[in-house]
């Protein structure tokens, strides 16, 4: 599917408000006449705008790696924002035929591609080139750093004993998580400790005894459904990206 062109992160976010969206793209057609230029400036000027808060007028708040995963959503989102305008007047006027998913897909990945292309060329947008490579490494909040898999196949014993205690699961998963966060420890070991708590969570979906799951795409959709808890600290997010 050519959406998947996006990152994890918002292809999972758009699949949950997709009729929303959509629901706002129908409200907001009779303005929105398929052409993209007002939104191109309108994402350049957000993007800047957050370079400029968190860079200059409140430069403790936020790292620059903060600041780069910050400008990498708003640019997937203003990104996604804008081709499903487009795609629903290029049905309008009959360039995409209704009903024909796989021509819609098809060409919501020709438009997507274009405005990456577009970012990697226009120098106005601060840190424009920084801001695909972010882009890039928001892929890597699904899979389990190298690290993590290297030390459970280490030291698996404790893992094992763990899982047999059914400490973690996908009922607890939630509130371990908040516990880490409100935990007193850095933000690389927060990071750390979740990553090690989603994997013990997988062990368990893979090992149950009715519905077993793929430990990989049990481990991704944890990921994915406890993201908006750990999005809400920016500096563990970042370091989960950044994990190897």
């Amino acid at each position: 599917m050519a959406k998947r062109l996006l990152d994890p992160i918002t292809f999972h976010k758009r699949g949950k408000n997709l009729q929303r969206i959509q629901e706002k793209v129908n409200r907001d057609e009779s303005q929105h006449r398929g052409s993209t230029l007002n939104d191109w400036q309108r994402m350049t000027k957000v993007l800047n705008w957050y370079h400029e808060r968190y860079a200059t007028r409140y430069p403790n708040q936020k790292s620059r790696k903060e600041i780069l995963l910050g400008q990498a959503l708003i640019a997937t989102k203003e990104m996604s924002h804008t081709i499903d305008h487009v795609i629903s007047r290029e049905k309008q006027v009959g360039i995409i035929e209704k009903g024909d998913l796989k021509q819609e897909h098809r060409m919501w990945g020709a438009h997507y591609a274009t405005w990456v292309a577009r970012i990697k060329n226009d120098r106005r947008i601060v840190n424009n080139r920084e801001i695909l490579e972010e882009i890039e490494k928001l892929r890597n909040y699904i899979w389990a750093p190298k690290s993590i898999v290297e030390g459970r196949l280490k030291e698996w014993a404790p893992y094992e004993r763990h899982i047999g205690k059914g400490r973690i699961t996908e009922r607890t998963i939630g509130r371990t998580i908040r516990i880490l966060l409100a935990s007193r420890m850095s933000p690389e070991n927060k990071a750390r400790t979740i990553i090690r708590a989603v994997s013990l969570c997988a062990d368990s979906m893979e090992r149950r005894r009715t519905n077993p799951a793929n430990w990989t795409l049990a481990y991704k959709d944890t990921m994915l459904s406890t993201y908006d808890l750990i999005a809400k600290q920016p500096k563990v997010l970042a370091e989960i990206i950044d994990m190897e």
